[in-house]
């Protein structure tokens, strides 16, 4: 799904005032990371609901955007010259 978690070397981090950072992959399949979540209970949220619009997309959509990914963009050029 992903995961959440702190970029600071505090020596108590369940109690230092940096914000959450959110790690995970997108439809495409790339890395993706968000960041400012103020509580730990906002960052999950968020992953939760990147999950659930992640599982929600129609499998030709997700094809479709893994093949645009993949694409050079003379082959994408070409292609949109023809259209």
């Amino acid at each position: 799904m992903g995961s959440l978690f702190k970029r600071c070397a505090c020596v108590r981090p369940a109690r230092c005032p940096h914000n959450y950072t959110v790690r995970y992959r997108d439809p495409a399949g790339r890395q993706r990371e968000e960041g400012g979540y103020a509580t730990q209970q906002t960052a999950r949220d968020r992953l939760v609901d990147l999950y659930v619009t992640k599982r929600g997309a129609p499998a030709a959509l997700l094809e479709e955007r893994r093949r645009l990914g993949r694409m050079t963009f003379s082959e994408y050029a070409e292609n949109w010259r023809t259209r």
